[in-house]
């Protein structure tokens, strides 16, 4: 769904930037079973007890916390840290095992039911680029699983490039990919879930860009529920549930542009 009338057509666009896990890879689901045998030693009245939103935020923080004090740590390191993290902040026992099997989880998770379908769906109008904070192990891992069908033009992950999102290089390798496509910035409408991550980079840098909320229900429109902390920093055009949902829209505005 467009917010604006003023939003440019889908078909303006040449090529798109994918955030990946929790965009296109059921992270959160996954994040439960990684962080389980965590929860399972919190007592009844503990708030992350019985809410997978709020024991998986609690481990996004220290990861993304890592992230930026560590830029060049590894995926996996960073996963098994942020693990440990948690395990001290909740005055609960980390398993070395379980620490480590982390990354492995998650890079093992499964695509969202739409994701490989609708990125087909893209691929007929766009090039198509990752852009993860993952690691060359973690991304192989992924393309050859979860999105073995997904029709990539180029990845891009944090191990290569130095940094994790949502630091600007991240974006500005995008950039400079889409122009090595043969595209200006202004053709490139970056795809997201992560509000921080990947939409508030992107407005700082002027890059067009759709959120893909996934994980808020169908009665919020627009802006809502982006978090107070964000207002005013981002600058989305449109907002879908799904990428099913947006593949349809631009497959109804080339079809248009086309008659």
């Amino acid at each position: 769904m467009a917010l604006s009338e003023s939003a440019p057509s889908f078909t303006s666009f040449r090529a798109l930037g994918f955030d990946v896990f929790s965009t296109l890879i059921d992270e959160p689901k996954a994040l439960v079973t990684a962080i389980a045998p965590l929860v399972s030693q919190l007592s009844e009245d503990h708030e992350a007890k019985n809410s997978s939103a709020i024991a998986g935020a609690a481990f996004g923080r220290h990861e993304n916390a890592l992230q930026q004090k560590e830029p060049f740590m590894i995926f996996e390191d960073v996963l098994s840290a942020a693990y440990r993290a948690l395990a001290r902040e909740w005055h609960v026992k980390s398993d070395d095992k379980d620490a480590n099997a982390v990354a492995a989880i998650l890079s093992r998770s499964s695509a969202f039911p739409d994701t490989v379908e609708a990125l087909h769906v893209l691929s007929k109008h766009y090039k198509l680029i990752a852009l993860s904070n993952v690691s060359e192990k973690g991304i192989a891992t992924v393309m050859s699983g979860a999105l073995k069908e997904a029709p990539f033009d180029a990845v891009l992950t944090a191990e290569k490039i130095g940094s994790y999102k949502p630091d600007l290089r991240n974006f500005e390798t995008l950039m400079g990919k889409v122009k090595d496509l043969g595209f200006e910035k202004e053709e490139l409408l970056m795809v997201a879930q992560g509000v921080a991550s990947d939409h508030v980079p992107s407005k700082r840098l002027g890059i067009n860009s759709v959120w893909i909320s996934r994980d808020r229900p169908e009665s919020e429109r627009g802006f809502d529920g982006i978090g107070a902390e964000h207002a005013g920093n981002v600058a989305f055009g449109w907002r879908y549930c799904t990428l099913g949902d947006m593949a349809k829209d631009v497959e109804k505005s080339f079809a248009a542009g086309s008659s």
